[in-house]
């Protein structure tokens, strides 16, 4: 039955004041209807208290009595608005509970009970403890879509196996070949844009990543019904009930781009074609199978199309999110971008591509990561992952129960003066190294936090995950969205948003598609 019948959620609505609260009660309601299948009490946070010890310490023995970590008073109503509220806007929310509550605090996320860990001293003690946190809290839909074969569903040996899988998509000999296509397609794509003068910033960006990671993970090209099956596919991120509309189009969706993905597969190696560049990744994965098999883990021919459109999916829409938070992140800082052109085009790597590259010409750019990895800790894409205590756990004296959902948010961290100096501060020279040259439209020396962040833990800074389950893929959203500055900041001279910026719904933080932005031509693309 519904929790809340008529006249309940009337007066949930006034007593709430949040605009748009009705479908969010839908969905709640959903949840609830659901929650037998799903195995969890979808808005109940569980005690987070421990009996009274047995035995009586001796008096000189010192012990501190174990807390739950603080948060709002629980209740149904409470409850309902924590989700809605980081539903609506996570970012805020992060950083509202942890300004009031310290680093580690409960709370409901995705009607779940949840424990949020910042900032480094607690995140490090549960990277030292995360044998207890394995379990994805994906709910039951999302992890029927994805299937049990999907690396963030695996933990133990299997996870460890099929990591190694996906890395050897990402090593540097793989990123290295995939430079010439990059390239390629970045000139391509710019051609388009500075010939419009104007473009819809993530509805374009999006798009263009979706056939580029294709291309690079697959060596071919997407039809027009494969891009519309993987924004389907990509839509059942918000199936809430395995009996919605989006599950089933989603479920639908990756069946149809697996047997695409898995026929052109069988067709290039029926050809003998698996080692011609173009095909670099499926080579990659392919003989990362073949050696598996070796040491024992068994393979089903038909593997390679999922994990060919696994790679796609998890890509795409995280690269073109950090391109639209680059451009906007220094759509009103002239000298930040005319610093980084400074560095591109000293490194031969501004303009159209006229010459072959390899990953280490693009590693000679420590400015504009630095744009990069600054973009990415003032607007990150997303928070931390998700999952469930499988034992009973303590972070920072708090206790945390069996069942609880547990997250590591990087949002905290990425605030905190005690690890980023001036932290309101936009500054890309904090991650560059004080012996490395800087562009002279940077403010050099006079930047007194210049190197603070080039040496941070992966418990002060993981902007895609951390531990065991943190994304491998980091390496080639940098060096796709490096290639992306330099074409923009060569062929762009400035740009403004046109359209009110609106963010669609989460995981991933990206401007919806009505967002537009508008832009002159460069004098340099105009002599190309």
């Amino acid at each position: 039955s519904s929790w809340l019948n008529a006249g309940e959620r009337e007066r949930a609505s006034a007593k709430m004041g949040v605009q748009g609260l009705r479908p969010c009660l839908v969905l709640a309601a959903l949840a609830a209807t659901v929650a037998p299948s799903m195995a969890f009490s979808p808005l109940t946070l569980p005690s987070l208290r421990r009996a009274a010890p047995a035995v009586r310490p001796a008096a000189s023995v010192r012990m501190q009595a174990l807390r739950e970590p603080p948060g709002k008073k629980k209740s149904f109503l409470t409850n309902l608005r924590e989700s809605i509220e980081h539903i609506q806007d996570g970012d805020k929310f992060v950083a509202e509970r942890s300004a009031e509550f310290g680093p580690v605090f409960s709370t409901t996320m995705f009607f779940r009970s949840t424990v949020v860990v910042g900032g480094p001293e607690n995140v490090a003690e549960l990277l030292a403890k995360e044998a207890a946190v394995q379990e994805s809290s994906l709910p039951p839909p999302l992890q029927e879509i994805m299937t049990e074969r999907n690396v963030l569903l695996m933990s133990g040996e299997r996870h460890k196996q099929q990591k190694k899988i996906v890395q050897s998509l990402l090593s540097r000999s793989a990123l290295n070949a995939y430079v010439p296509i990059i390239e390629k397609r970045m000139d391509e794509y710019l051609d388009g844009l500075v010939a419009r003068g104007e473009t819809y910033l993530a509805k374009d960006l999006t798009s263009f990543c979706l056939k580029l990671f294709a291309e690079i993970f697959s060596g071919t090209t997407l039809t027009e019904e494969e891009e519309k099956l993987f924004v389907k596919y990509n839509d059942g991120l918000f199936a809430l009930t395995k009996v919605s509309p989006s599950f089933f189009r989603a479920r639908k969706a990756r069946q149809m781009l697996e047997t695409n993905m898995q026929k052109r597969f069988d067709d290039v190696f029926a050809a003998g074609k698996l080692d011609e560049p173009q095909h670099k990744g499926w080579k990659n994965l392919y003989e990362a199978f073949r050696a598996a098999e070796e040491k024992g883990r068994k393979y089903a021919w038909d593997d390679v199309g999922y994990a060919t459109v696994q790679m796609i999916w998890g890509a795409y829409i995280e690269a073109a999110a950090l391109c639209c938070s680059c451009v906007m992140s220094t759509m009103d800082r002239p000298v930040v971008a005319e610093a980084a052109l400074q560095e591109i085009s000293a490194a031969g790597l501004a303009g159209k591509t006229t010459q072959t590259h390899s990953l280490e010409d693009w590693e000679k750019l420590p400015y504009t990561l630095g744009v990069i990895r600054e973009t990415l800790r003032v607007q990150p894409p997303a928070g931390g992952g998700f999952r469930v205590t499988g034992e009973p756990l303590q972070i920072a004296g708090y206790d945390i129960p069996v069942g609880t959902v547990v997250t590591a948010d990087p949002r905290i961290g990425n605030t905190d003066p005690k690890v980023f100096t001036q932290p309101d501060t936009f500054e890309p020279l904090r991650w560059v190294s004080r012996d490395l040259p800087t562009p002279a439209a940077a403010s050099g020396g006079k930047c007194p936090f210049t190197g603070t962040a080039t040496k941070l833990d992966r418990a002060s800074w993981f902007p895609g995950g951390t531990g065991q389950h943190q994304c491998p893929g980091v390496p080639l959203a940098e060096l796709v969205v490096k290639v992306f500055l330099a074409k923009w900041y060569s062929r762009v001279l400035k740009w403004e948003g046109v359209t009110p910026l609106e963010f669609g719904p989460p995981p991933i933080k990206i401007p919806k598609d009505t967002y537009k932005v508008v832009f002159r031509q460069a004098q340099s693309a105009r002599k190309d």
